[in-house]
C-alpha cells in the first residue's frame, strides 16, 4: 500500500516542491528586478574621530560620525543600499593611553553592526605608524615596520564584527574579502592595505582568480592621486598603487571598480584591462571639519551604469543634504557579469 501510494503521489508532490522553491527564487530576487542597488563609501573620517579635542584643531561634533552610520540604516530601503565600504583613515592617530578616537570610531559602526554589510580598508593613520598626537609620524626610521602594526585596529574592529570576512593573516581584518548578491550578481568586495606587501597582492591575486563569475570591488587607502591619476610612489610602504594595478587590477576582466582615499578630494577614472574590460576607480578624501560627507554609488546592472552622488546628513539628516554638484554617472557597456546567483 506504501508503494502504491509513493508511486501516485510522488510526481504530485515533485512538481508541488518545484513550485514552492520557484516561489521562494521569486521573492528573494524580486527586490532585484530593476537590476539596481546601492553601496555606500565613507571618506576618511579622521577628523570626526575626537572625544577630547587637541587645542590644535577646531572643535568638531563627535556626532557626526555615528549620525552618518544611523542615516545610512534609516535609509537602507530607500537607496537599496547593500554594502558600506571605508576607504581609511578611520582616526586620526593612537592616542597611547585612553584610545578615545578608537571608542568614538567604533560606537560608530554600531549602527551597521548586524543591518548593514561593511568592510574597512585601514589607512595609515589607523596603524601604529602615526601618531601618538598630531597625526604625524611616531618615529621616521621604523614607518616600514609600524605601518603594519594594526594591533588597536583590530582590537577595536575584531573579526567579530566582520562574519563573513576571510582574511589573509589569522585575526587581521587588514586584508579580507567578503561576498553579497545583489541586482541579480554576485559580488566580493577586497580590502587591501596601502602600498600593499608583495605577498598580499599575490594573495589577492589567487582570491579573485578563484571567484571568477563575482564581480570584485578593490577598497584601499591610497591609489589614486588629487587629479585622478595612479600613484607612482609606495611611501613607507612596500609596493605603489602603480604596481597594484600592473599586478592585480588590470589583471582580471572581473575587477570592476576600485575606491580609495588618502588625497586630493573627489576624483575618478577609467581603466582598460588587459580582456579590453573598464574598471572605474575613484577617489574620495574629503576632509571636512564642518560636516560628514558620504557617497552613494548606484550599480545598474542592467543598463551598465554608474551613479555617483555624495550627501551630507548632518547639514539636514531629512533630506541628506545632497552635494548636487557631485553628481556624475558613468556608462560602461558590457560592464558587469550577468551570472545566474
Amino acid at each position: 500500500m506504501q508503494k502504491k501510494f509513493r508511486r501516485l503521489f510522488a510526481p504530485l508532490l515533485l512538481l508541488l516542491a518545484g513550485v514552492l522553491i520557484g516561489s521562494v527564487q521569486c521573492n528573494l530576487f524580486a527586490s532585484d528586478a530593476d537590476g539596481k542597488f546601492t553601496i555606500a563609501i565613507y571618506p576618511d573620517t579622521q577628523m570626526e574621530a575626537f572625544e577630547k579635542i587637541p587645542s590644535q584643531h577646531e572643535k568638531i561634533p563627535t556626532t557626526k560620525f555615528r549620525n552618518r552610520s544611523q542615516w545610512l540604516v534609516d535609509n537602507k530601503d530607500k537607496f537599496d543600499l547593500r554594502f558600506v565600504l571605508h576607504t581609511g583613515d578611520v582616526v586620526n592617530w593612537e592616542d597611547d593611553r585612553e584610545q578615545s578616537q578608537y571608542q568614538v570610531a567604533s560606537d560608530a559602526f554600531v549602527p551597521l553592526d548586524g543591518v548593514i554589510p561593511y568592510a574597512i580598508a585601514l589607512g595609515n593613520h589607523d596603524t601604529h605608524a602615526v601618531g601618538p598626537a598630531g597625526g604625524s609620524a611616531r618615529d621616521v626610521a621604523h614607518t616600514k615596520t609600524y605601518v603594519r602594526d594594526t594591533t588597536v585596529f583590530n582590537r577595536f574592529f575584531p573579526l567579530s564584527r566582520f562574519p563573513d570576512a576571510i582574511t589573509f593573516e589569522p585575526g587581521k581584518i587588514d586584508n579580507a574579502y567578503q561576498t553579497f548578491k545583489a541586482g541579480g550578481v554576485k559580488w566580493l568586495v577586497l580590502t587591501l592595505e596601502l602600498w600593499a606587501r608583495k605577498d598580499v597582492i599575490d594573495w589577492a591575486e589567487g582570491v579573485v582568480a578563484s571567484h571568477p563569475d563575482y564581480n570584485v570591488i578593490i577598497g584601499t587607502h591610497a591609489y589614486l592621486t588629487a587629479n585622478a591619476t595612479i600613484a607612482q610612489n609606495s611611501d613607507y610602504g612596500e609596493r605603489s598603487p602603480q604596481y597594484l594595478f600592473d599586478n592585480l587590477v588590470k589583471k582580471y576582466a572581473n575587477i570592476k571598480m576600485v575606491f580609495c582615499g588618502h588625497t586630493g578630494h573627489i576624483a575618478d577614472r577609467a581603466d582598460t584591462g588587459v580582456h579590453g574590460n573598464k574598471i572605474v576607480s575613484t577617489v574620495s578624501c574629503i576632509h571636512d571639519t564642518k560636516t560628514n560627507p558620504v557617497q552613494i554609488m548606484e550599480i545598474d546592472v542592467k543598463a551598465g551604469t554608474l551613479y555617483r552622488r555624495h550627501f551630507a546628513p548632518f547639514d539636514d539628516y531629512d533630506t541628506g543634504a545632497e552635494w548636487q554638484n557631485q553628481r556624475k554617472t558613468v556608462t560602461v557597456h558590457g560592464f558587469f557579469k550577468i551570472v545566474v546567483v
